[in-house]
């Protein structure tokens, strides 16, 4: 079989990572992540009657695309010592995910900036809270992408960007599995 064959050629730590993955789906979401789903719902329950589906959806894709452009791909280059993106699909697992670390880590940096920034105005900072924090998310989903050797580069490159989003903000297994079923990976 196939998968049995790709198992067996794996180093040692693409198979632990292959394990932390698989223990990952099993993991049911903090309960801080869940707490804050909880409480949030009404205001999400709230929202979904007050703003029109559509002008949600022009606002992800305005803001996905303003992440994929802040998205550069000079530092990856640099760090991985490759000429393209598409090379760091033949270097190591271990080298994508230490590009990966640093762009999570520097992610996490500029969000705690930008919401201490916003949090200093109150309920009127989250009026530009909420739109850059979605924006710095969905450019660490590219950038992340970039890491592994993987471009946005068609629709529906743009539809997984947006699924990973939705599967960040999980508060259920079932909803953080829900990318696996969903069209987009068949």
């Amino acid at each position: 079989c196939y998968k049995e064959e790709v198992m067996q050629n794996m180093t040692e730590y693409e198979s632990k990572q292959v394990s932390a993955i698989e223990a990952w789906k099993r993991e049911e979401p903090s309960v801080v992540s869940q707490t804050i789903g909880t409480v949030l719902k009404p205001v999400s329950w709230l929202m979904e009657r007050i703003i029109p589906s559509k002008a949600i959806e022009g606002a992800l894709t305005l803001s996905n695309a303003a992440a994929e452009c802040l998205a550069d791909k000079g530092d990856i280059l640099r760090d991985g010592q490759v000429s393209s993106i598409g090379d760091l699909k033949t270097k190591s697992l271990e080298l994508s995910d230490e590009l990966a670390n640093s762009v999570h880590n520097w992610a996490i940096g500029v969000a705690s900036a930008e919401g201490g920034a916003t949090g200093a105005f109150g309920l009127a900072g989250m009026a530009v809270d909420i739109p850059t924090l979605i924006t710095l998310c969905l450019r660490e989903i590219h950038k992340i992408g970039l890491c592994y050797g993987f471009e946005c580069k068609t629709e529906m490159d743009q539809r997984f960007v947006l699924g990973v989003l939705s599967v960040a903000g999980a508060n259920s297994v079932k909803e953080k599995n829900m990318l696996k079923n969903d069209e987009l990976i068949k």
